[in-house]
C-alpha cells in the first residue's frame, strides 16, 4: 500500500471511448475484447473524463438544530469530456443523434454529409472507458446504460479546433448499479 496505491490515468492506446446499442454484450473484466457493436469515438480532450458520482440527502434536525436524520433523495452518476474528432461520423451520431446525419451523394457516390440540428431525443447507449495506470495496471469502465443529456457550445473559429463538450448521464441497471470498473493487478 501507500505510495504505490497513488496512480494517474492515460486513455488507452488506440481509442479509449467506445459506445454501443445497450443490447450489445457488455464486458465483465479489464481484457475481454469489445462487442464488436462498440464503436470508437476517438480522441478526448486533454482534460480527460470526469465523474460526479454520488448522492444527495435532505437533513431532518430537531428543535435547537441538530441534524438527527438524513434520507437519500437522490443518486446522480455523471460524466463530463470533450470529444474533438469533430469529423468522426461516430462522434456526430452521438452529439446530433444517428438520424440527423445522412449522406449527399453525386451520382451514387458520397461526396459528404448533411448534420441536422433539431431537438431529437438521445438514445440510451452502453458506453466503455479503457484508461491505463500508472504501475502498469489498466482500468475499464463499463456504464451499461447512460445518454448524452447536454451538448455545450461549440466554437468554430480558426484558432482552435472545434470541439464538443458532452455532459453523460448514467442510469441504473438491472442490479441496480450505474457503472462497473474492473481494474488489472499489474501487468506481467
Amino acid at each position: 500500500m501507500g505510495k504505490d496505491s497513488i496512480t494517474a490515468v492515460k486513455p488507452k492506446v488506440g481509442g479509449a471511448l467506445y459506445v454501443a446499442p445497450t443490447t450489445a454484450t457488455l464486458p465483465t473484466d479489464f481484457s475481454t475484447a469489445l462487442d464488436s457493436a462498440f464503436k470508437s469515438l476517438g480522441y478526448i480532450s486533454e482534460d480527460g473524463v470526469k465523474n460526479n458520482n454520488g448522492s444527495t440527502s435532505e437533513e431532518l434536525r430537531a428543535w435547537g438544530g441538530e441534524v438527527v436524520h438524513a434520507t437519500e433523495k437522490e443518486y446522480k452518476d455523471n460524466y463530463f469530456f470533450t470529444l474533438i474528432e469533430f469529423l468522426n461520423l461516430e462522434v456526430l451520431s452521438i452529439a446530433f443523434g444517428e438520424g440527423n446525419i445522412s449522406d449527399i451523394k453525386d451520382g451514387g457516390v458520397t461526396v459528404g454529409h448533411k448534420l441536422q440540428h433539431n431537438n431529437h431525443t438521445h438514445d440510451t447507449m452502453a458506453w466503455v472507458f479503457e484508461m491505463v495506470l500508472e504501475g502498469d495496471r489498466v482500468m475499464r469502465k463499463v456504464i451499461p446504460c447512460a445518454k448524452v443529456t447536454e451538448l455545450g457550445e461549440i466554437n468554430f473559429k480558426d484558432s482552435e479546433p472545434v470541439k464538443l463538450d458532452v455532459s453523460l448521464s448514467a442510469f441504473l441497471d438491472s442490479a441496480g448499479n450505474s457503472s462497473y470498473d474492473y481494474i488489472s493487478e499489474p501487468l506481467q
